[in-house]
């Protein structure tokens, strides 16, 4: 039983990870990943979520210039996770 949930948990992110725009896709992955960010690199990331590191690229250097996080050698560290909530949100 407990393994059935636990696949129906991951059932239902993966529908909802799809059904988010590549932004959106990005931001829950940043917020609910926070504490792996520091063992995965751009390009893991990139692959996780199915996008061309290009975009990844892009869509990084915009939550950079709007302060929502900021990167350190190459990881990923979340600055103001109400507004990366906020930003979800909005999409």
């Amino acid at each position: 039983m407990t393994s059935l949930i636990g696949k129906i948990r991951i059932l239902e992110n993966f529908i909802r990870q799809k059904s988010l725009d590549l932004k959106s896709r990005l931001v829950s992955f940043l917020l609910e990943n926070e504490e792996k960010l520091q063992n995965l690199k751009q390009k893991e990331i990139a692959v996780i979520l199915n996008l061309p590191p290009e975009s990844l690229s892009r869509f990084l250097k915009e939550l950079k210039q709007n302060e929502l996080i900021c990167t350190n050698k190459g990881k990923i560290v979340i600055l103001n996770k109400e507004k990366m909530q906020n930003l979800i949100k909005s999409f």
